[in-house]
């Protein structure tokens, strides 16, 4: 009996192998056939089945989160898709509910949407709080949350120079071109880097490098 339980959740494992694979490629932008992305859709409840656990839920959402974003670039109708990613992503939450991942995918779910202004900021804090120096996410978090600068309250404005100070520190590079593409920010951040005059000139001079060579394009 214990072989028979066991070789369905041997296959479950070798589908979960091919599906973190296929999510790599969903992430690069690569768009599939909807065959091939109902069949992956169909392996991933099927590794559920076996075990609901946090990584199958949290590879459903992830999976469904893509798909939501490629559809949205297309400008196709996301209206199923959008709901499906939404209970897939509160359903991970639920059961690993400090995951900033997660907390982040939500809060771009709620923009397409068409969620208030508070409720996309109040997940988007939950996504800073739960993972305040994750690198990954460090990039599109500022840039996602650079459109509601106008809306910010002083705790969310103290986190996101927080989040435009670690970005100068983790990744240099990635802040003055995030600068060059959101001048806006500019006076946040330098005031991020008030504590270090040198990094203030350092950016300047990096800044004024990038401005000078984007205007020559």
């Amino acid at each position: 009996m214990l072989l028979i339980f066991s070789v369905p959740r041997l296959f479950s494992s070798l589908d979960l192998s091919h599906i973190n694979s296929f999510i790599i490629e969903m992430q690069k932008d690569n768009s599939f056939a909807p065959t091939v992305v109902n069949d992956v859709e169909k392996k991933i409840n099927n590794s559920i089945s076996w075990h609901s656990g946090v990584e199958n839920q949290y590879l459903k959402s992830i999976f469904l989160y893509q798909q939501l974003k490629i559809e949205a670039q297309k400008h196709s109708d996301i209206h199923t898709i959008i709901n499906k990613t939404d209970h897939a992503t509160k359903e991970a939450l639920q059961l690993n509910p400090i995951d900033p991942f997660s907390w982040y995918q939500l809060a771009f779910i709620f923009y397409a949407q068409g969620q208030p202004d508070d409720v996309i900021i109040n997940v988007l804090k939950y996504s800073i709080y739960t993972g305040p120096v994750e690198k990954d996410l460090l990039y599109g978090r500022i840039l996602f949350m650079s459109d509601y600068i106008s809306v910010m309250d002083d705790e969310l404005t103290n986190l996101f120079k927080f989040q435009l100070l670690l970005l100068w520190q983790l990744k240099l590079h990635d802040s003055v071109t995030l600068i060059v593409k959101k001048p806006k920010l500019k006076s946040l951040f330098i005031d991020a880097l008030s504590f270090s005059t040198e990094d203030q000139l350092q950016f300047n001079r990096r800044l004024k490098k990038a401005e000078k060579k984007n205007s020559e394009k």
